[in-house]
């Protein structure tokens, strides 16, 4: 995923610069988040199969319960503010952007109901929205 957001810049300026990484890597890492929101669901599933799939979201169930299905998201949403935070000293307002962005996202995931399957997926699209309007604001604030 970073690489592909590098790809880009890379073809199109033959060098890549450091807002280049930044973008490619908050990027990355949103997506990283989304994954772990899409693997809540089938918590149950991984855990019954032979041989236990084992993912971040069962790791984080077994060990914390069905409550902390959402923290490994979570985890990815606050590695996004500590890039922010440095990308902040080259690009503060797409800094804050990002970083309330990925704030008003942590409060959804702890808004979700980890056990409804509907309100995950509405989550889910929830976070690809917020991903793609990151990725474009982004993009256009180089």
């Amino acid at each position: 995923m970073l690489f592909l957001g590098l790809a880009a810049p890379w073809i199109m300026l033959d060098t890549i610069p450091v807002w280049a990484w930044f973008n490619a890597a908050i990027n990355a890492v949103w997506c990283m988040s989304w994954v772990m929101v899409h693997h809540i669901p089938d918590v149950d599933a991984d855990q019954r199969a032979r041989p236990v799939k084992h993912t971040t979201v069962l790791y984080a169930v077994n060990r914390w319960g069905r409550r902390a299905a959402h923290m490994p998201a979570v985890f990815y949403l606050i590695l996004i503010a500590a890039l922010v935070v440095l990308m902040t000293a080259t690009r503060e307002f797409a800094g804050m952007v990002t970083l309330i962005l990925s704030i008003v996202t942590v409060l959804m995931l702890f808004d979700m109901k980890n056990g409804d399957v509907e309100a995950v997926t509405a989550v889910e699209k929830k976070m690809l929205i917020m991903a793609s309007v990151t990725a474009i604001f982004l993009g256009l604030s180089i």
